[in-house]
């Protein structure tokens, strides 16, 4: 079986740019799924997910700045397609979600070390995957889930929960599109 390269580093430090990845069959396939199953096998208990913290409002034009961990929460309480595919622009460019962007969502600051900021996100997504079926956001979710599951195993504790459900999510949605032979994750 061949091994599944998009987790072999971590991918906070050393970025992927999946650019013209070469077509590898069914033992990349393999490989993948094999690689998420044992990052959802090492995975402590979750939590059930917490319940929306109630309407977060989105930013305004032209506001100075926008709070990732705010439009997070907007987007978790209503998944607007137009704030998730700005935001998703932003990870596809830069493989990073800082901690702030200008009013824009262009220009970066703050850390990009948050992981949980990349699990809310892929948890959004994978409802919006879970419902829509949308390859453009299944395309984000994998990405963000190679970098969170690239990530030490250590590291990945406070974000088990949501980790667990954007996996599965992801898995499920792979499966329904026929990527594994018996159409079940697990």
């Amino acid at each position: 079986m061949s091994r599944y390269r998009y987790t072999d580093r971590d991918l906070l430090e050393e970025r992927e740019h999946y650019f013209y990845s070469a077509v590898e069959g069914p033992g990349f396939l393999a490989a993948y799924r094999a690689s998420r199953l044992a990052v959802l096998d090492a995975l402590p208990p979750a939590d059930p997910p917490a319940a929306p913290a109630g309407a977060a409002s989105f930013p305004v034009d032209d506001a100075a700045e926008i709070v990732t961990a705010d439009l997070l929460a907007a987007l978790e309480a209503d998944p607007r397609a137009d704030w998730l595919d700005r935001l998703v622009q932003r990870f596809e460019v830069t493989k990073r979600l800082h901690a702030r962007y200008d009013g824009r969502l262009r220009k970066p600051s703050g850390s990009f070390d948050d992981l949980a900021l990349y699990a809310r996100l892929a948890v959004v997504l994978a409802h919006k995957v879970a419902r829509t079926q949308d390859l453009k956001w299944l395309n984000a979710l994998l990405k963000l889930n190679d970098l969170l599951c690239s990530r030490p195993a250590g590291r990945r504790g406070d974000i088990a929960g949501a980790l667990a459900r954007s996996l599965a999510a992801e898995l499920d949605a792979l499966a329904a599109l026929g990527a594994f032979e018996d159409r079940a994750h697990g």
